[in-house]
């Protein structure tokens, strides 16, 4: 592993995150392998004395305060390494972090950057995730490292961005004139520039507060556009389109990217990331021409930005029967466009605005005969948005019904849905195909079902086929709306019958299963045969389950408890009852419930049926996450595990500490400091 420079930048009154953030990296980085430079400016006294006292950090004292990127540059001046890692001090680290960050960056000489996954981001670097304790957020960052998937970026967030010298050498450092995000984009670009490619490791997590994030000072704006030709946002992923795309990840379509760069689109990217097989294209809108036409594509995404009058009509000759134009287009009722219109801001520069009206007869002028309209609300009201629009609506009569959208997503068609859908209907009746039912499987269930109802076609035969079909796929969620909606129909169609019994069945509920079967009304021997093999297995699960109860009572109050728990340990090994099993009777018919976990955990550990301790006291710790009990079995369980870390979170959480606890928390520690793994 190459050693790195970790280049920090600290601002006034950030002085408890940096601590944390430098805690975290000290913990979870192999010491010898960096070197730790933290750039202080604004002069905060108290901030320089503890640094001061940080032997093992270069500090670097400004008493001016210094911009992000100048800060930064001052850091990569007096680095030591080959590879330089730039953070904020608003982060932190993960276990592994650093190794699985280099270990991408140094697999080839194409790749110019690395970054990780986190929680807060503005461009799709983060991953929706919460955590209530630091022990969550290590569990799911150890969790997805094992994934290692790298995803092809645009740019990347500089809240943790790891590159070459030897790139930074070639792309030059970062650029003054401007500041925060925009001065990381500008680097991304630049790297990009010179040929290098930029990953983002979706299998490396860092944590990231965001308390001192994107840089909106206009003059720098004005700045990155005056650079390159077009502002920050054109660069950006087109994420709310990106949810109109939901056929499956293994399908193979062609997908035609429109914008307004020259340089390349993280549109593109992530659609290369998301759907592999398919194939997907990227075009400037000036690169567009009346030669291209004879290419043809099931979905095309539009800029916001594009001229679409002069495009859409080119567009619909690119499409194939059944593809689709997508694109975002912004609302000029949004609230947030009339406040600004009132306080004499103006629009917004180069972003169009539409009404639905609008929408309706700019697609219908260039032919497209169908248009579908899905949403996008602002979510993250502010107390005086919500103020401004009561205030709005104490002048006015009734507000518009979009008041709230911030814009529409389009998705625009040359062939109605139904007509589309009725045509391949009769193809797959006909053929049966695998590509017909894959093209019927690209629109939502609700459509389809919709469309088999107007169908003149042999309905219910249609509807199991469909709902089978989605069984065989592994789309559980997709199944039963067919075949509930082909029993509507005709309440008595055997097989209709047989394939709702398959399918519950399959996810576990027999007595379902044979409810069905026995609906049936003319009875084949090979029904008869599984409904009396049901019967049998419904009996068996009673009688099972029943003696779990028993055992686990007998367990609970102590009457006889080591015979019974070597008797449900040995049912546990026979594999004839699950952990999860005991667990959900332990919630339902149990009242000392965390005595009855830690009492089994503990069973299960000594009888060496280990994959079922973790589990057991997992469930009691939701229970009661401060019963001591729980804790030391959860921390002594982890230790003995070799997890030492999670292991020693636990212990500490113990409020009053008994020797037996001071004793197991000093075990761990020492272990820590000698490396054992």
């Amino acid at each position: 592993m190459q050693k790195t420079s970790i280049i920090m930048t600290v601002f006034p009154k950030q002085l408890e995150y940096m601590k944390a953030s430098i805690d975290s990296i000290r913990r979870f980085t192999k010491k010898g392998s960096y070197e730790l430079i933290v750039v202080e400016s604004g002069g905060s006294l108290e901030t320089r004395n503890w640094l001061a006292e940080e032997t093992e950090i270069r500090s670097l004292f400004f008493d001016q305060e210094l911009t992000m990127s100048q800060a930064l540059n001052e850091g990569i001046y007096t680095s030591n390494y080959d590879s330089i890692l730039i953070m904020h001090e608003d982060t932190l680290v993960t276990e592994n972090w650093l190794e699985l960050l280099s270990e991408e960056l140094y697999k080839s000489k194409n790749i110019g950057a690395v970054g990780p996954l986190t929680n807060f981001s503005d461009d799709g670097q983060a991953d929706a995730v919460q955590f209530s304790s630091m022990e969550e957020l290590l569990t799911y960052a150890k969790g997805i490292s094992e994934m290692k998937s790298v995803e092809l970026r645009l740019t990347l967030s500089g809240f943790c961005l790891l590159f070459k010298r030897s790139v930074m050498e070639t792309t030059g450092i970062l650029d003054e004139q401007l500041d925060g995000d925009i001065s990381i984009i500008d680097f991304c670009l630049r790297i990009k520039k010179n040929g290098y490619k930029l990953g983002l490791c979706r299998h490396v997590y860092v944590h990231h507060y965001g308390i001192n994030e994107i840089c909106t000072d206009k003059n720098y704006q004005k700045s990155f556009k005056s650079k390159w030709g077009y502002n920050i946002e054109d660069i950006k992923t087109e994420s709310n389109v990106l949810k109109l795309l939901v056929f499956p990840i293994e399908t193979a379509f062609k997908i035609l990217v429109v914008g307004l760069l020259k340089g390349g689109s993280a549109t593109a990217l992530k659609l290369r990331q998301m759907y592999p097989n398919s194939e997907v294209e990227y075009y400037c809108i000036d690169q567009i021409s009346n030669s291209l036409i004879h290419e043809k594509f099931d979905y095309i995404i539009l800029n916001s930005k594009i001229h679409y009058e002069e495009t859409l009509a080119l567009m619909k000759e690119m499409l194939t029967d059944q593809g689709q134009v997508l694109v975002e287009l912004f609302n000029i009722n949004f609230f947030g466009v009339v406040r600004r219109l009132l306080l004499g801001e103006g629009l917004e520069d180069e972003r169009r605005y539409w009404k639905v009206a609008d929408i309706v007869s700019l697609f219908e002028e260039a032919g497209f005969q169908e248009l579908d309209f899905e949403y996008v609300f602002d979510d993250n009201l502010q107390e005086q948005d919500n103020s401004f629009i009561a205030g709005l609506g104490n002048l006015v009569e009734e507000l518009p019904q979009e008041f709230r959208i911030s814009s529409f997503l389009v998705s625009a068609r040359m062939v109605p849905k139904n007509e589309l859908l009725h045509g391949l209907f009769d193809e797959l009746l006909q053929t049966y195909s695998d590509d017909v039912l894959s093209d019927i499987l690209r629109f939502p269930t609700t459509q389809i079902i919709s469309s088999i109802d107007s169908y003149d076609g042999f309905v219910v035969s249609l509807l199991n086929y469909l709902g089978i079909s989605n069984f065989d796929r592994k789309k559980l969620d997709d199944v039963l709306p067919y075949l509930v909606r082909a029993y509507e129909l005709e309440t008595d169609n055997s097989f209709t019958l047989i394939n709702l019994a398959t399918v519950m069945h399959s996810l576990g509920d027999d007595e379902r299963a044979l409810g069905w079967l026995e609906s049936i009304g003319d009875k084949s021997e090979h029904v008869n045969e599984w409904i009396s093999k049901l019967k049998k297995t419904i009996y068996d699960e009673r009688l099972a389950e029943t003696k779990i109860k028993f055992l686990l009572r007998r367990i609970e109050n102590d009457v006889e408890r080591e015979d019974a728990a070597m008797e449900l340990i040995a049912l546990l090994q026979q594999n004839g009852v699950s952990t999860n099993q005991v667990i959900d009777i332990v919630m339902v018919d149990i009242v000392d419930k965390i005595g009855t976990f830690n009492r089994i955990a503990i069973n299960c550990f000594n009888a060496g049926l280990y994959e079922a301790v973790i589990p057991l006291l997992e469930r009691s710790y939701a229970v009661n996450p401060e019963n001591d009990d729980t804790l030391f079995n959860l921390g002594y369980m982890l230790f003995k595990f070799g997890a030492f870390n999670e292991g020693l979170d636990f212990v500490k959480k113990i409020r009053e500490p008994n020797d037996d606890v001071l004793r197991l928390q000093q075990d761990i520690e020492e272990c820590m400091n000698h490396g054992y793994k």
